[in-house]
């Protein structure tokens, strides 16, 4: 028998086909109208077969389907397998897991690699308290990672890095061309040593002493701590004055700051009147800016202040060429009295033409207080022409409409990019001798024998200082003297001399001195010394 067909009275069938498939028995559906029923609720029950069950329709099953052996789902190229021997679904080498409506993330194996695959439009997230990598055969951990703890790297089962609440530890060593991070970590391609352009911004050198006085009703500019410069522009002709001194308050990692402390008043800026602090750098120590090229760089000044009056402050640069560019910005101090950080960053100038040089290249002026030719215009946040009315734009703050304010600095610190680094701490030594390029104090305070020289006539002598490092320019001389300022002593006799003149010959490398006074004797060798405590002498080669 080859067929059996079943009709009934509206046209639709059964079929049973017992040879169109090498003897399996094949039941085609009604085509339609009737319904193949095993029982009421018509559904088939009870089907068993020990062969091969063809259904060339859909299945809906509404209850739960126990498969009891091997299943295989087979696809287009790839088919996935229920494996019942090994107790795992197992998908062929293209097979892909995927999850969401457009398919976002896929999890599959191309027969070389393993891949996890994200697509969509957010983040492809590992969740969980306790996170590990561990090699095939779980006998190695390349990362460990703990919520609220570290995270741990590994080569080969050792430990290399480990995170932790303070930064973050090495074993071994680093070699790398750049270093990256944030805060106050590496963050930025740069030279680990000699970055900050900025001498002595830790205010730590103080040759000229460590408290100066300064008067208005002129026009005062004078070196305080080393490298840097106060302003006092005339208020208006009144008695407004400051006392600079070396501070021992200081943000953590320092020991000590320049502080500003106002000691009398001027309640009414106008016109020109200013004040600020002020840093110069030469010309041929910025040449790396490139300022003028299209190469130009960025650069980033930090700092840390403080004072007891809060407000807008504004800090400004000045570039000189062929002409003054400048660049400022407003900074807030927002607590009274407490250190604060501070980042500006300038993009390069590719219109400057700063070359190299030993005149002022950049001027960083920190304001204190500023009148109205200063803070008519507006912020020039990039290098641009200079404007004076640009200058001093944003700061509200007049630091001296009260004598019990103040103001602090230090861990100033200028370079190349556009990140701030940690505060470069250079040996006390080296600062020392990068400040003595520009002034050198051969006595502070203190008696010394420091010149050697000969006495060639009654009346003079002639004595040579030799400077430790090259100085900028020629110096002039730095001089506090008084009566009977230096001893001039030879053999069997010592003479008091008041006074010290640069004789002709004077280089970057000495100076020769003459000592006018009354000598005993012509033609003796001898020393020339420091013969009171509050007497200087010094050589003079800022910018």
């Amino acid at each position: 028998m080859s067929k059996i067909k079943l009709t009934g009275s509206n046209s639709g069938y059964v079929e049973i086909d017992s040879a169109a498939d090498a003897g399996n028995l094949t039941l085609s559906l009604p085509t339609s109208g009737t319904r193949l029923l095993s029982n009421t609720d018509n559904v088939f029950s009870g089907i068993t077969t020990t062969g091969q069950l063809d259904i060339n329709g859909s299945i809906d099953v509404s209850s739960t389907s126990v498969f009891n052996d091997d299943l295989t789902l087979t696809g287009a190229s790839y088919n996935v397998l229920w494996d019942k021997s090994d107790n795992q679904l197992e998908f062929g080498d293209n097979a892909k897991l995927s999850f969401g409506a457009a398919a976002d993330m896929q999890l599959y194996h191309d027969g070389s690699h393993s891949r996890i695959v994200d697509s969509g439009t957010g983040n492809l997230k590992l969740q969980g308290s306790k996170v590990q990598l561990l090699n095939a055969d779980n006998s190695k951990e390349f990362l460990h990672g703990i919520d609220g703890g570290g995270v741990t790297l590994r080569h080969n089962n050792n430990v290399k890095l480990v995170t932790d609440g303070s930064g973050v530890t090495v074993t071994g060593t680093v070699a790398a061309t750049s270093f990256s991070g944030s805060g106050e970590g590496l963050t930025r391609t740069t030279q680990l040593s000699h970055r900050n352009k900025v001498i002595n911004g830790a205010m730590q050198i103080a040759q000229r002493g460590t408290t100066f006085t300064f008067s208005s009703g002129s026009t005062l500019s004078a070196y305080t701590l080393d490298r840097f410069r106060f302003d006092l522009f005339p208020f208006g002709g009144t008695s407004a004055t400051a006392t600079i001194t070396q501070s021992g308050t200081a943000p953590d990692g320092f020991t000590n700051s320049l502080k500003v402390d106002v000691t009398a008043t001027d309640t009414s800026l106008v016109g020109n009147n200013y004040s600020q602090v002020n840093f110069q750098l030469e010309r041929q120590d910025i040449r790396d800016f490139a300022y003028g090229t299209s190469s130009a760089k960025s650069i980033t000044l930090s700092f840390y202040v403080r004072s007891n009056k809060t407000g807008n402050y504004n800090v400004n640069m000045l570039a000189y060429g062929t002409s003054t560019r400048l660049a400022s910005f407003t900074y807030a101090i927002s607590s009274a009295n407490t250190w604060e950080r501070k980042t500006i960053t300038v993009a390069g100038d590719t219109a400057g033409n700063i070359v190299g040089g030993t005149d002022s290249g950049l001027g960083i002026n920190f304001g204190l207080a500023y009148g109205g030719n200063y803070i008519t215009g507006s912020n020039q946040n990039s290098f641009g022409s200079y404007v004076a009315a640009n200058q001093g734009v944003g700061q509200d703050v007049n630091l001296y409409d009260s004598t019990s304010n103040n103001w602090y600095i230090t861990g100033v610190q200028l370079e190349v990019g556009s990140v701030a680094t940690p505060f470069e701490h250079r040996k006390f030594g080296d600062e020392m001798n990068a400040c003595r390029r520009y002034f050198y104090m051969l006595s502070h305070g203190e008696i010394t024998a420091p010149l050697y020289g000969m006495a060639y006539a009654a009346t003079n002598a002639h004595v040579v200082a030799n400077f430790p490092v090259e100085m900028r320019a020629i110096p002039t001389l730095y001089k506090v003297e008084s009566s009977g300022s230096y001893a001039h002593i030879r053999y069997g006799a010592v003479d008091y001399i008041d006074s010290l003149v640069l004789n002709i010959a004077a280089s970057k490398n000495h100076m020769e001195l003459m000592a006018s006074g009354s000598m005993s004797n012509g033609g003796y060798s001898g020393i020339i010394r420091i013969h009171n405590t509050s007497n200087r002498l010094g050589f003079d080669a800022e910018l």
